[in-house]
């Protein structure tokens, strides 16, 4: 079973290619319709899909020392720090762009304006 695990991809390729020449002379031969045909490649994909998390469930090794953990947190905290001071960023020149175009716009409106009711 193992062996089955670790040449998955390869057989699932294979797999997909089956399916799709199989639902490709089942809609030539009128057998069933083309969206038909899309409906059981997307159970196929999905059945496949299935067996492949099952597999990686049981044939991944998950096991981590303390010191890889300790990289993997610190690595994440950093990003994640890393993402909201640039998020922060593009957020203070947004609304600062934002602003600065909104009193733009309102001061020509300003300069702009016309009374209808004053006689020039």
């Amino acid at each position: 079973m193992k062996n089955f695990a670790k040449n998955y991809p390869a057989i699932r390729q294979v797999i997909y290619g089956i399916l799709t020449l199989v639902g490709a002379i089942a809609v030539g031969a009128g057998l069933i319709t083309e969206s038909q045909s899309a409906q059981y490649l997307g159970y196929g994909a999905l059945a496949l899909t299935t067996l492949g998390n099952v597999l990686a469930s049981f044939f991944v090794d998950r096991g981590t020392s303390p010191a890889q953990e300790q990289k993997i947190e610190a690595a994440v905290t950093s990003g994640i720090e890393r993402a909201a001071q640039q998020a922060q960023q593009a957020v203070t020149y947004n609304v600062s762009a934002t602003v600065d175009d909104f009193a733009d716009r309102a001061e020509f409106l300003r300069q702009s304006y016309v009374d209808p009711f004053l006689r020039r």
